[in-house]
């Protein structure tokens, strides 16, 4: 039997999308000629009129380095910035319904007009030390004259959407080993970090041997250096809100030369001093601004980041929470109960990213599972069951990276109407999922590295929420593995009941993206009874009944 429960939804979608306009591109334009050259001629799905009734906030978090990527307005995939792509960038979201447009900075490098550190330096100092051009990108275009971030500003309000920025406390692109000519990167690679590497964490942390090139913020001049150029975003850019991210990349300080009460303490004295800037350019414009910060879904981490999350909203004056897991989407919601019962006053968002699981083959180096309509619409309900005020969205645009595989995929920026409608999302089919994820932070049970040999078991949870009126079919849970899995003697139980093996082993819904989906041969299959679900969490146990050992990538269960 065919698990498909879309097709009652489907006509709905349909029509609404051709009324929109909305394409849905199998391959990239062919050339830059044929493109839209200026964003207003991007088609759009603009207010769909049979869109439901929005009780939820939809951000978009936009790293700018995806106006690089092959697009409706840029079709060469050139590494070029341009008035073009800035706009086209913020029209596809904000039309398509995004509320909140937020650009990503990164950390290291001022991209912008700059007093802290100017672009004219920066390009000086990069061509002196390291005897190579800066011929392309956002240092060049800053130096030439250009504000990315300004542009982006005035497209988001003109279209009618808020503009926030979101500050990397410390970046790991292009610094995962030491700098030399040939590897330097002008976009994150700056003076400051080249004249301080004693100010480096300098020790393997979580398992990932890179974190030892971040800047460790026990140092109070890398604090200096990161807060002077928070503090001049803040001052220069009409903003409706700032950011400040603790995931990229989720490693501050060296863990040997610090206790946990020290990190909270320097973390928190940071975080005033991001607030009180806030607070002063409320004075002068007579607007309130959201203070938000981005943290991890695993507590754990919290210690180690020097993350208090009740005294930054008491002392510091953060009043939004965001949630992720650091590169995959992941329905995990712990954090978000947590968070919501520590700071009720507060706004808690959960951050979904555009991949449920990521790896590397010999014919896909960086082979991305991408997320589905269906798993974004269960992950979002499950979200706004547990309080969440609305999701964010993350990478978004970078369902267009996988034209690298040989696959050319448009981001579903139609979903969005529907990601703010609770009532909607909670008559929807679902789908549930367990990804091998490239999380740096888990230290209980990760799929990546979990390994069932003979006679093992592991077991983890999936947290369900029933639609409105439970649930009414039975569904169908499937154990995906990179080798061979058909042959082998598996045993699943279901919240302590034995699950029956089922022969379909495909696809529960229509999936237009086919990058790392499970084969015939390694994936294992099994009905699942409705009755057997709870309206909370769940436990999923696997045991391994045969000689051979094996690993999964993905695990889901789809049910309506």
């Amino acid at each position: 039997m065919k698990y498909n429960f879309r097709k009652y939804a489907c006509l709905l979608l349909a029509m609404i999308l051709l009324a929109c306009g909305v394409s849905c591109a199998t391959e990239p334009p062919a050339s830059e000629s044929t493109a839209p050259q200026t964003s207003d001629e991007i088609t759009v799905c603009d207010d769909p009129t049979e869109a439901p009734t929005a009780d939820k906030r939809l951000y978009y978090v936009h790293d700018p380095g995806a106006m690089m990527l092959t697009s409706p307005y840029n079709t060469t995939g050139q590494n070029r910035v341009s008035l073009p792509r800035i706009n086209g960038s913020v029209d596809e979201a904000v039309s398509a319904g995004a509320d909140v447009f937020i650009t990503e900075i990164y950390g290291n490098v001022a991209s912008y007009p700059s007093k802290v550190y100017s672009p004219q330096e920066h390009y000086r100092w990069f061509t002196e030390t390291f005897g190579k051009s800066i011929t392309t990108g956002f240092p060049l275009y800053a130096y030439q004259g250009g504000d990315y971030v300004k542009s982006f500003c005035d497209r988001t309000h003109a279209k009618g959407a808020d503009y926030w920025l979101s500050y990397r406390l410390n970046d790991h692109h292009d610094m995962t080993r030491p700098v030399t000519q040939q590897n330097a990167n002008p976009k994150n690679i700056c003076k400051f970090y080249m004249e301080h590497q004693n100010m480096l964490i300098g020790e393997p942390q979580s398992n990932c041997s890179w974190f030892q090139y971040m800047m460790d913020f026990r140092h109070e001049e890398v604090r200096e250096y990161k807060l002077a150029m928070i503090c001049e975003l803040i001052e220069n850019y009409e903003i409706e809100g700032f950011m400040i991210d603790f995931l990229r990349t989720p490693a501050l300080f060296k863990l040997s030369a610090t206790t946990e009460a020290q990190r909270k303490e320097i973390m928190l004295d940071f975080m005033k001093t991001v607030g009180q800037a806030l607070k002063d350019k409320s004075k002068v414009t007579g607007k309130d601004y959201t203070f938000a910060v981005k943290l991890p879904m695993d507590k754990d981490a919290y210690g180690k980041l020097g993350i208090d999350v009740k005294a930054f909203e008491q002392e510091a004056g953060v009043n939004a929470f965001f949630v992720f897991d650091y590169f995959c989407a992941r329905q995990d919601y712990e954090m978000l109960d947590e968070i919501r019962a520590l700071c009720p006053n507060s706004e808690v968002v959960l951050e979904i990213a555009q991949a449920t699981t990521w790896t590397s083959l010999p014919e896909m180096p960086r082979a991305m599972r991408l997320t589905t309509k269906e798993q974004y619409y269960t992950t979002a309900h499950v979200a706004y069951e547990h309080g969440a005020d609305g999701v964010s969205l993350f990478n978004f645009p970078w369902y267009r990276s996988e034209a690298e595989n040989g696959a050319y995929y448009e981001p579903p920026f139609e979903i969005f109407p529907y990601l703010k409608s609770s009532s909607y999302l909670a008559s929807q089919p679902q789908h549930y999922f367990e990804g091998a994820t490239e999380n740096k932070l888990i230290h209980d049970f990760d799929l990546k590295t979990a390994e069932w040999n003979y006679g093992e078991r592991h077991s983890f949870f999936m947290e369900m929420s029933a639609p409105t009126g439970g649930w009414s079919e039975d569904g169908v849970l499937r154990l995906e593995s990179l080798s061979a899995l058909k042959d082998l003697n598996v045993e699943v139980y279901l919240n302590g009941v034995k699950l029956s093996a089922v022969d379909d082993r495909g696809e529960p819904y229509e999936n237009p993206y086919q990058n790392l989906l499970g084969t015939e041969e390694g994936t294992l299959s099994y009905a699942v009874p409705k009755e057997y679900l709870n309206n909370g969490s769940n436990e999923i146990t696997v045991v391994n009944l045969s000689a051979r050992s094996f690993r999964l990538f993905f695990v889901d269960v789809a049910i309506a």
